[in-house]
């Protein structure tokens, strides 16, 4: 059973045709902003036979947003701010396998990444983004245990399912061409979509446990003799079968809200903080100058520093970019082995990479001091 401590709220990210908002009761909109914009649309409050759900259109209500032009990271951000440990989304896709017929459902548990114009990540070094750079795991994209859940509830209602498959998710708007889907399908991947990536990534950067219920609509244009995928075919099929995600959801998230997740978020948490790491925090404080940018040195500086910077920077311009990568290499090295980032560890670790790399100590602490002064 969910403690109150950690109680659990369901975030649904409704696909193409399957973003219902009556599927929730006792609904309330709110629209919010986000360090990264807006979401796809109002964020629609209600509950799932007594739980807590937030359901949020990918493509915005009226379906105007196309897949290049999600705003994954606001929706991600959106979903998190309002507290949900769970997100589940529906998504239409392309069956690239004779087995896996059009109408039916997969629970799909890897992906192949096609898409070429999308942020992957809170992290990048804008101005909006979180500081620091994250190494983020992708070999279980998906939350086990929540998939699980999906394919148990899928065969209890007697709905087709595959329980594992690997998604490539394309950049669109367009369908592919029949040799990227003979690709895909050399590649073993199982189906193909336009909005699993960045999503799923993002969720894990975020700590939430995500999985998606993927609906079968046609076979893309691999297959010979059939008619290829086109809007009005996905759609049709949609409609005709969108019940069964619906009825999968309804019956999955109480069964969801029933179960204790607090290792399964300790986790994430875990895995999300060993993925991540900032730049130095004053590990010894002769390394302090490492940490201040160029644009950060004092323009009004005595004339005689500033003919240092510039000696400094002429003779010897790689230094900088070389102590720096030396030192978070450093700090990386002691997170895997866990250890604290002490005074006396991260000497040892930099001199560990020096020997590692046939470079003197001496000419590092050399750079170091002309580096200082110079600053």
């Amino acid at each position: 059973m969910a403690t109150a401590a950690h109680a659990v709220k369901v975030g649904i990210i409704g696909g193409s045709g399957l973003d219902d908002p009556d599927i929730l009761v006792g609904r309330t909109e709110k629209y919010i902003d986000t360090p990264f914009g807006k979401p796809s649309d109002a964020l629609v409050l209600g509950k799932i036979k007594n739980v807590d759900c937030v359901l949020l259109a990918r493509h915005g209500k009226q379906h105007t947003i196309a897949p290049t032009n999600v705003n994954f990271r606001a929706n991600i951000w959106a979903l998190k701010a309002e507290g949900c440990t769970h997100i589940l989304v529906t998504t239409a896709c392309g069956s690239l396998m004779e087995v896996i017929q059009p109408g039916d459902v997969v629970i799909i548990d890897q992906f192949i990444d096609r898409t070429t114009k999308r942020h992957q990540t809170f992290y990048d070094g804008g101005p909006a983004c979180l500081p620091g750079v994250c190494h983020i795991p992708m070999a279980e994209p998906f939350c086990t245990k929540t998939r699980q859940v999906l394919i148990e509830v899928a065969k209890r209602l007697g709905i087709r399912c595959h329980s594992r498959g690997t998604v490539v998710t394309i950049e669109g708007p367009r369908f592919s061409s029949r040799a990227e889907s003979l690709m895909f399908r050399l590649w073993g991947a199982d189906v193909v979509n336009m909005t699993t990536v960045p999503e799923v990534v993002l969720a894990k950067e975020a700590g939430i446990s995500y999985a998606s219920v993927a609906m079968a609509t046609d076979y893309d244009c691999w297959k010979e003799h059939e008619e290829a995928v086109s809007v009005d075919k996905v759609l049709k099929t949609l409609k005709e079968n969108a019940n069964k995600a619906i009825n999968i959801l309804l019956t999955a998230i109480p069964q969801i809200a029933a179960m204790d997740w607090t290792e399964t978020q300790q986790n994430l948490k875990k895995q999300k903080e060993m993925s991540w790491h900032k730049h130095l925090q004053n590990p010894i404080p002769e390394f302090d100058f490492i940490l201040r940018r160029p644009q950060q040195v004092p323009q009004q500086a005595p004339q005689q520093d500033n003919r240092k910077r510039k000696r400094y920077s002429k003779t010897d311009p790689v230094t900088w970019g070389h102590i720096k990568s030396l030192c978070d290499q450093a700090v990386l090295t002691l997170r895997q082995n866990e250890k604290d980032t002490t005074p006396e560890n991260f000497t040892a670790a930099i001199f560990a990479q020096l020997t590692y790399n046939s470079q003197s100590p001496s000419s590092f602490s050399h750079g170091i001091m002309g580096a200082k002064n110079a600053i």
